[in-house]
């Protein structure tokens, strides 16, 4: 593979959630990352990173949100577990 073939390659990923909302306004349910290389270099199951896990959202506030959730490597490039936490805030 040239390098031009690298430099012109795109990378594809998928990015997905199912989630439900609890009683108390809060979401619970399971997200699913994978990440499948570029065009250039797709490659087979274990050489992507496939991820899924549980996660949670609440409201913090007005226009705040908090997101938690944990993922667990399907693949072999994955990560065995990755932690997420992240504070948002709509404008």
């Amino acid at each position: 593979m040239s390098a031009l073939e690298q430099q012109q390659a795109v990378e594809q990923q998928l990015r997905a959630q199912l989630t439900r909302k609890m009683g108390d306004g809060s979401r619970l349910g399971l997200s699913l990352f994978s990440d499948f290389n570029t065009t250039a270099e797709i490659g087979g199951f274990d050489a992507q990173g496939h991820e899924i896990g549980p996660i949670y959202k609440q409201s913090i506030g007005p226009g705040w949100g908090l997101t938690a959730g944990m993922l667990f490597g399907l693949s072999d490039a994955a990560a065995d577990t990755t932690w997420r936490l992240m504070i948002d805030r709509e404008f």
